[in-house]
């Protein structure tokens, strides 16, 4: 039975390459190795292997999850729970094509999984299939007319065809359908900002504001807002208060930083992303934004100093995955 599993090995990794091109060498090997140690015969249930991936997810370990939701496939190629929660870690892992190719083989095995079919649409939009994703925004509201999620792709993709007076209206259907969602009233003001209507837009910023008052979005919006109407101690306020709201994003420092060069203010803006390396130092997107910085001003010799003493310090880090397993990782696959 080994032998059988290492003449597979070839074919198998070869797909599972081409179908995952963003991982690091090193998981793709771990991988492939336990694809021919559980080919040669290890537990045969794919429901355990689906929990275990599950388990992983639910941690942050989207590489690892990969592995165990690849192998209850190879137990049952038609386990669509198994693809669909493949899918929703490849889009984790920003792996675009091989989350479209597992949600398009769910949507195959499960065309009722709506889940699977908002996300597909989401693709869709993104990739530029605008009809297409207005198309099955509309198949999920045929078959469940309450999804607000389904009717916000379905304004998104009117604004991208076009037609802004059916994206309004759907804009503010979707509201009306949960009037407690604060995406619902972002979604809205995103539209009228587009469309030049920013006093509107800043009533349903607030309103998403208030309620949910974590959220980052609705600041950063707000912040956005106010800078273009140039109330630039507004958009300070904003972003600040959106990194005390989520200390461990390093989207409002970037914006807080953006906003202070903006003014002319490049000692604190430096500040600030220096701060984002010293405090965010486990997140690459974080500890990379100051060099970043450097580079876009045009500072050559401050960005080669700042891009070399990072990579002394986080020498295998620098890529920015910190789902990436480490070297050794040793995963819980019990026989």
């Amino acid at each position: 039975m080994l032998f059988q599993a290492i003449m597979k090995f070839s074919t198998f990794q070869h797909d599972f390459r081409r179908h995952n091109p963003r991982l690091p060498g090193r998981v793709v090997a771990a991988f492939l190795l336990l694809f021919v140690l559980f080919s040669a015969g290890c537990n045969r249930d794919p429901k355990k292997f689906l929990a275990k991936g599950n388990a992983s997810f639910d941690q942050g370990k989207f590489a690892e999850a990969l592995i165990y939701y690849g192998r209850a496939i190879q137990l049952n190629p038609r386990y669509a729970e198994a693809h669909f929660k493949l899918a929703q870690t490849q889009l984790k892992l920003s792996s675009w094509s091989a989350a479209f190719a597992e949600l398009q083989r769910t949507i195959e095995l499960q065309p009722d999984n709506w889940q699977a079919q908002l996300e597909m649409g989401r693709l869709q939009l993104v990739a530029g299939q605008k009809q297409e994703a207005k198309d099955r925004a509309q198949l999920i509201l045929k078959s469940n007319p309450s999804n607000v999620e389904a009717q916000v792709l379905l304004s998104d993709a009117d604004a991208a065809l076009g037609n802004s007076a059916d994206a309004f209206q759907e804009a503010n259907d979707a509201v009306k359908m949960a009037p407690e969602r604060a995406a619902s009233y972002m979604n809205l003001a995103q539209l009228q900002m587009r469309n030049g209507n920013l006093k509107d837009a800043e009533l349903n910023l607030l309103k998403a504001q208030s309620l949910d008052l974590k959220a980052v979005t609705p600041y950063l919006m707000l912040g956005g807002l106010y800078h273009q109407l140039k109330r630039d101690a507004d958009s300070e306020k904003q972003f600040q208060a959106a990194i005390a709201a989520a200390p461990q994003d390093p989207s409002p420092r970037a914006a807080l930083a953006a906003l202070y060069y903006s003014e002319g203010k490049t000692e604190q803006a430096e500040q600030v992303l220096t701060d984002a390396k010293n405090q965010l130092s486990s997140t690459p997107a974080a500890y990379r934004m100051l060099g970043d910085s450097y580079l876009s001003r045009g500072q050559l010799d401050k960005a080669t100093a700042e891009f070399g003493a990072l990579s002394a310090k986080y020498p295998d880090d620098l890529a920015g995955r910190r789902d990436t397993p480490e070297p050794g990782l040793r995963l819980r696959l019990e026989c």
